[in-house]
């Protein structure tokens, strides 16, 4: 992955405030208007790191909530921009 593939993810990751420095961990929603502007390699990357918070994540907390509907909106706009057969 390009080092600014890289740097734009990371961008996104800490305006949105995915993994706080501050706190540790404080899960926020990523809105399928977010995912709009990234690269598929970036989706992927944040896929991950989405998947992780929710790992992470206590049950029934709100950053574990977050997380997982952020990852079937990131999900959800992979599978849209998929081929058609």
């Amino acid at each position: 992955m390009p080092s600014q593939t890289l740097l734009k993810i990371e961008s996104v990751l800490t305006y949105r405030a995915i993994v706080s420095r501050s706190l540790g961990f404080d899960m926020k929603l990523i809105t399928r208007f977010e995912l709009a502007a990234l690269s598929e390699n970036e989706l992927r990357g944040l896929l991950r790191k989405a998947f992780n918070a929710l790992v992470q994540s206590q049950a029934n907390s709100p950053d574990r909530r977050n997380a997982l509907a952020s990852l079937e909106n990131i999900q959800a706009e992979l599978v849209e921009r998929a081929p058609s057969p």
